[in-house]
């Protein structure tokens, strides 16, 4: 799906440096970009070998960056839209999908590179989804377990996945519901999908996609998220969890983007990314 032979890639400060000159506002958040230059001599210093190697590769004119480039840019730094994917470490990875004026471009980043392709918009979660690898989907069935349940039994089984499942039946959860989390558990890397609208009305989907990565195969869970940053979830939130394949999280990634389209922005500080 992604034609990686179409990609620009720019280093993480050639990327900073372009965004800066064109004005287009701040790094994506999710990227996690530093704008380095502690002073004004390093930083002038930074911006002439980062327009030198631009240049080098027919990204800078010595007065004008290419116009793909800049729109490219654009799209990214200023979306209309955002999916967006963080891998956390071992496998560490921040990659976003940028809408714009009826145009998409994937930006990804690992380590010191930013690679930029531009996709189909409708792909959107497709891409994300892909970037992730093969996605094969482990042994149980999907649960829906109260965010206050969950949340007190981890906390209580403190890593013990036993425990967990002890601290779940406490609670009223059955065998199966129990089973899910500590399979989840075992977790050997963990990814979170979103989605949220940007713009002069930004407003986050009303929930994200953990992904678990474990020796049983792929796990999810769909954890809702609240109005405000910091604010209280309903006291009926559940999360939904279970195996998955790159099917379902690419529809459950399209389910999320559509809400929040939908979504009226709340009042106070918004979730921007």
């Amino acid at each position: 799906m992604i034609d990686w032979n179409r990609a620009t890639v720019l280093t993480a400060a050639e990327f900073d440096v372009a965004r800066d000159l064109l004005d287009l506002g701040r790094n994506p958040a999710v990227l996690e970009l530093l704008s380095p230059g502690f002073t004004d001599v390093e930083r002038a210093r930074l911006v002439r070998g980062c327009l030198d190697t631009l240049a080098a590769r027919g990204l800078f004119t010595g007065t004008v960056f290419e116009p793909n480039l800049v729109d490219d840019l654009r799209t990214v730094v200023a979306p209309e839209f955002q999916h967006d994917l963080v891998v956390a470490p071992p496998s560490w990875q921040r990659a976003l999908v940028a809408r714009r004026a009826g145009r998409a471009v994937l930006a990804t980043r690992i380590d010191d590179d930013v690679a930029l392709v531009r996709v189909r918009p409708d792909d959107a979660s497709t891409v994300l989804v892909e970037l992730l690898g093969e996605v094969v989907p482990g042994p149980g069935v999907g649960v829906q377990i109260p965010v206050a349940v969950l949340g007190d039994a981890v906390e209580r089984a403190d890593g013990d996945a036993d425990r967990l499942v002890h601290e779940l039946l406490r609670r009223g959860c059955t065998a199966a519901e129990a089973e899910v989390p500590r399979r989840m558990g075992r977790t050997e890397g963990v990814a979170q999908l979103g989605a949220g609208r940007k713009g002069p009305d930004p407003c986050r989907a009303p929930g994200v996609l953990l992904v678990h990565a474990t020796p049983d195969g792929c796990y999810v869970q769909r954890r809702p998220t609240p109005d405000v940053v910091g604010g209280p979830l309903p006291d009926d939130a559940v999360v939904h969890a279970g195996p998955a394949d790159a099917t379902y999280l690419v529809r459950e990634l399209d389910r999320l983007a559509d809400a929040a389209r939908r979504r009226r922005a709340p009042v106070g500080a918004h979730r921007t990314w």
